[in-house]
């Protein structure tokens, strides 16, 4: 697209579709509207063709065409301004490289990579909390190992303690024993070693 400085008029383009972009550039009604990379709509005279003619140049700069029918294209835009032998600026030259293809592959590229990141971060505190949970119940475990340890000892003593004297009244030590008592003493005897085993 070759745009003239003096008039911003089009004066040569090739293609059918770069007369859609002559259009647009010369604000002919029905011919769309230009917008930034991230949206934005181009102020009137900000398109990069326009700018060459205030000797500013563009490399790669991307340019949304949308269409009054709904259908976008988006384009790299390549401008630099066209100089006579006076050096004077006469006009700017533009080459508008359709990607739109190739930016929606680069989009839906960044969009898989976001959500693998997203997957490995969730990985990564699903791992950490599940460790931190092994780690709790490891302690809670210990915990309840020295507990049982503990009350286990101090439970086993008394026991000892009720089976002795079992045994030493149903010698007699202390004075005779009926076959009532002695049946007692069986009783008692027999239930401290089930606590015991229970125990240990």
């Amino acid at each position: 697209v070759v745009v003239d400085a003096a008039s911003g008029a089009v004066l040569a383009s090739g293609r059918a579709e770069a007369e859609g972009i002559a259009a647009l550039l010369e604000g002919r009604p029905g011919s769309g509207a230009a917008f930034r990379a991230d949206g934005a709509p181009y102020p009137a005279g900000e398109l990069p063709p326009a700018r060459a003619l205030r000797t500013e140049e563009a490399a790669g700069e991307d340019v949304e065409v949308r269409q009054a029918d709904g259908t976008a294209r988006m384009y790299a835009v390549h401008s630099a301004p066209v100089r006579d032998e006076a050096a004077r600026v006469v006009a700017a030259s533009a080459l508008w490289v359709e990607v739109t293809e190739a930016r929606r592959a680069t989009a839906e590229r960044e969009g898989l990579l976001g959500r693998e990141r997203e997957a490995r971060q969730e990985a990564v505190l699903a791992r950490t909390v599940a460790e931190a949970a092994q780690m709790e119940a490891e302690a809670a475990d210990t915990a309840k190992s020295s507990f049982l340890a503990s009350m286990s000892h101090e439970i086993r003593t008394p026991i000892n303690a009720i089976m002795g004297y079992t045994d030493l009244l149903d010698l007699g030590i202390s004075g005779s024993v009926t076959e009532a008592q002695h049946a007692e003493l069986a009783r008692i005897r027999e239930s401290s070693r089930h606590l015991l085993a229970l125990v240990n």
